[in-house]
């Protein structure tokens, strides 16, 4: 067991947190859609923000896996939000 290591989460610093509309349908092609729109949404976040790493929320990677692998949703509003050590976080914007 470890023991002293009762730390508590840090808590982020937001530098700023922007909504933006995802096209996904013009950045993938037919074949394993889904998996490809992930990693694009990644980078399309990654060009946006100038964020060194980008993770994606539970609910936002459901919506878009919940039709399946070859047809993800057309297009997604997303928000971002960076903070001061360039960890972007999106979530689905509802």
């Amino acid at each position: 067991m470890k023991e002293g290591k009762d730390e508590a989460p840090k808590e982020r610093k937001i530098k700023f947190e922007r909504v933006y509309t995802v096209p996904i349908r013009q950045l993938v092609a037919r074949q394993r859609r889904t998996r490809v729109a992930v990693r694009n949404l990644k980078n399309f976040v990654t060009r946006h923000t100038k964020a060194k790493e980008v993770k994606i929320e539970q609910e936002l990677n459901e919506h878009i896996w919940e039709r399946g692998d070859r047809k993800p949703p057309i297009r997604v509003r997303v928000s971002v939000s960076v903070d001061e050590e360039g960890l972007a976080v999106v979530n689905l914007k509802k």
